[in-house]
């Protein structure tokens, strides 16, 4: 009502019980929602006149919640659909074109980690299983997420939607895409662990064939030709239901990629015991002076012996151990790993495939990079510390680098459909939102997502992945072995978090999965770091070696991108399994966590 009067203004009436309300800061606009499943708009300057948006209804339940941006003009509801929808009126909104007010959907499906953001246009971000939340039409094809990836996918899409950005659409395609299929078997009931598929493509010569089972590629390159229209391959199955579909594009298009039906398969006879095979990367020799490092090395060769004899007091027989440290480090090297590991868990699905990486790593030429020891660093003006002159491409050889990319190209090809890669490198001295930073998170995880691996990823925030001396190892690393359950750690004094934490066995159940491991690492390196009034910083090309000071926030925010369900790593020995017991005044943050 005006002031001082008592006479209300009536606003309308929405078919259905008002369950939210909520103002701009600035007092211009109402939005009011509930039970009718609608978000009406009324501006203050004339408020018996609702503004529409679109699409409408504004969700498929009814509206429980709506915030107001403490900036600008968008809006948050939440309903009953499981959704959150972002609404602008911005200038296109209040001009009459309704059809501009929707900025993007958020969803997350219910007790798992796994969420997706979509625009009208067809721009999307999402964990890799929330991928397969959301299909689109067009005209009469249903159209998956990863088939549209390489056009529509935008990194860290809700941060630009929540700034009330409208990133550009992709052109729309020129062509329906190629049309791929597999010949279901005769028998969908196997007892047997291998089967042959055959593989139908519309089209010769297609680019980027790859055949996934239960969500995971495990053929692709020279080991599936898509020269002729009819491929078959062998392919060894798990126990229980195995899913099968085939991915490929036409070469130079970045159109819509074809993309099979799903074919399913179920083997009842009994799975061997998985082998757990590691690729261990460290990198603390630079030719440099002041770049250095004490550990990175040292932490591949521990990491590796770690798990490697953890697993086969499991498994009963040595899964491989491949560790390549300094001058070891190369591309054509790390070929031969991956040759080595491929050959090894050939027909084998049920192995575990890690990977680990340490030392100095950057984003260089739009691509993430680990420093080689011949990295030639650049000289540093002995003032602020920073990079007198920038690095010319031509000044960074070949030889100096490894690209991460050869890592994921590699996973790809490999049977295990357990893979993990851990990285204990950063770039230094960055901020959430420095540009070098958000390219470095964009290109893993890109690579993440083409090799459907998870990801544990120190200095996600982009603060210094630090080395502590009294550790003896990276912090990342020593928080990932004491969650394994390695006992002969260096102690820290007074750090009572483990008394209560002493591994990331948080239910309990005498085995660490991957997301354990990520909630544990989450949980205490931040605590860890602040137990230590000094660092050393695994920097990138821009900053030599130094001591730091850990900011009272810092947090590594290690990311787990899971493939599909959460896989256990390491099964404690007896006498570490923690029983359930009371907590002592323990806070527990409740995430899901599903083997």
């Amino acid at each position: 009502w005006k002031d001082g009067k008592g006479r209300p203004i009536e606003l309308g009436s929405l078919d259905g019980a008002v369950l939210t309300a909520a103002f701009t800061p600035d007092g211009r606009w109402l939005a009011a929602a509930g039970a009718d499943k609608s978000v009406w708009i009324s501006g203050m300057d004339n408020p018996r006149r609702r503004l529409r948006l679109e699409p409408f209804p504004q969700h498929a339940e009814q509206v429980n919640t709506l915030v107001a941006w403490p900036v600008g003009t968008i809006f948050a509801s939440g309903s009953d659909d499981t959704t959150i929808r972002l609404w602008s009126l911005d200038q296109e909104a209040l001009r009459g074109h309704a059809e501009k007010s929707l900025l993007g959907t958020l969803s997350a499906e219910q007790g798992t980690t796994d969420w997706v953001a979509f625009t009208p246009d067809g721009l999307f971000d999402s964990s890799i299983n929330g991928e397969k939340q959301v299909t689109w039409l067009e005209g009469l094809e249903v159209v998956t997420l990863e088939q549209v990836y390489d056009t529509s996918h935008v990194f860290k899409l809700t941060d630009r939607l929540r700034r009330g950005e409208r990133p550009r659409p992709p052109e729309p395609p020129r062509q329906p895409p190629p049309r791929l299929s597999i010949d279901p078997p005769a028998q969908p009931i196997l007892d047997r662990p291998e089967i042959e598929l055959t593989i139908w493509l519309s089209e010769p010569k297609l680019a980027n064939l790859r055949l996934y089972q239960n969500g995971v590629p495990v053929r692709s390159g020279p080991d599936l030709s898509a020269d002729r229209p009819r491929v078959t391959t062998k392919v060894r199955l798990r126990h229980g239901l195995n899913r099968f579909h085939v991915m490929a594009g036409r070469p130079g298009s970045h159109e819509v990629e074809g993309r099979s039906e799903t074919v399913e398969v179920r083997y009842d006879g009994p799975d061997s015991p998985g082998q757990l095979h590691i690729l261990a990367l460290g990198v603390s020799n630079y030719e440099r002076p002041g770049h250095a490092l004490q550990f990175a090395d040292r932490d591949a060769r521990e990491l590796a012996d770690f798990l490697h004899r953890s697993r086969a007091q499991v498994a009963g027989s040595l899964g491989l151990r491949i560790v390549l440290t300094n001058r070891e480090v190369t591309e054509a090297q790390v070929d031969e790993a991956f040759l080595r590991i491929r050959d090894r868990v050939k027909g084998r699905p049920e192995d575990t495939v890690v990977v680990f990486l340490a030392g100095h790593a950057d984003a260089l030429r739009g691509r993430f990079y680990l420093l080689l020891p011949n990295f030639p660093f650049p000289d540093l003006d002995p003032r602020t510390g920073r990079p007198v002159r920038a690095l010319a491409p031509t000044e960074i050889a070949r030889e100096s680098v490894l690209p991460y990319a050869t890592i994921y190209r590699n996973l790809s090809r490999i049977n295990a459909l357990q893979r993990l890669v851990v990285v204990d490198a950063c770039q230094a001295e960055a901020i959430l939102d420095d540009p070098g930073v958000r390219a470095l998170q964009q290109l893993v995880d890109h690579g993440a997502r083409r090799a459907k691996t998870a990801d544990l990823m120190a200095a996600r925030r982009g603060e210094p992945a630090g080395e502590v001396g009294a550790l003896s190892h990276g912090l990342m690393t020593y928080v990932l072995l004491k969650g394994m359950g390695k006992r002969d750690l260096e102690a820290v004094p007074g750090f009572k978090i483990f008394e209560d934490l002493p591994n990331a066995d948080k239910d309990r159940d005498g085995v660490v999965t991957t997301t354990e491991l990520t909630w544990y690492t989450d949980l205490i390196v931040p605590q860890l770091a602040r137990n230590f009034p000094v660092l050393v910083q695994r920097a990138g090309v821009d900053g030599a070696l130094k001591d730091v000071r850990p900011a009272a926030n810092l947090g590594q925010r290690p990311r787990l991108q899971a493939s599909d369900a959460s896989f256990p790593l390491i099964e404690l020995p007896r006498n570490l399994a923690r029983r359930p017991s009371p907590r002592r005044g323990m806070a527990w943050i409740a995430l899901h966590s599903e083997k």
